[in-house]
């Protein structure tokens, strides 16, 4: 079990720098909404509100791609892009997420070019692995530009970092 470690801003600086602490940011709750501070971050507002219409922007496309192509079978696109979700989830846990990552992605890239070669891109197994990779690596992706954001944010402003840690927003590990 991972133990929560106090530390002033040097150290967490030197901590984030130097991969000795391992951050996590944890989703806002009513208490510590009002503070705000990740919101006046207009760049990373901005990139998530981005990152958000391309994680979930196939759920509105999947079912426009069937009605123009008018093969419904291509709905079964949401089981890939709901297993790319879980799938993203599960790598991000592992100890070395961006090798796993890279690894997977791959295979995966791989799969859907021979697929696409095999049987055309709107064939429904051939749409399923599509939809799995895109979500994969739209949702993968994201989790990384935004916890690079955070980062970088949090070691540039101290008053940031410290709203942070005392509203709860953040905790910090030793690795």
């Amino acid at each position: 079990m991972k133990e929560e470690i106090n530390l002033d801003f040097e150290e967490f600086v030197y901590g984030l720098r130097n991969n000795t602490i391992q951050l996590e940011v944890l989703p806002p709750t009513k208490e510590n909404r009002e503070i705000g501070f990740f919101e006046k971050w207009s760049l990373s507002s901005i990139v998530n509100k981005i990152f958000v219409f391309l994680t979930y922007g196939p759920i509105l496309l999947i079912p426009f791609i069937c009605f123009k192509t008018g093969n419904w079978l291509l709905l079964l696109g949401f089981i890939g892009f709901l297993l790319g979700l879980i799938f993203t989830e599960i790598v991000l846990r592992t100890p070395k997420p961006k090798k796993e990552f890279l690894r997977s992605i791959l295979i995966f890239t791989f799969l859907a070019i021979v697929l696409i070669l095999l049987w055309g891109v709107f064939h429904f197994i051939t749409f399923i692995i599509i939809s799995f990779y895109y979500s994969y690596f739209v949702t993968f992706f994201s989790n990384w530009v935004f916890d690079a954001l955070v980062k970088t944010n949090l070691t540039n402003n101290p008053v940031s970092y410290y709203g942070a840690k005392l509203s709860g927003r953040i905790k910090t590990y030793r690795i």
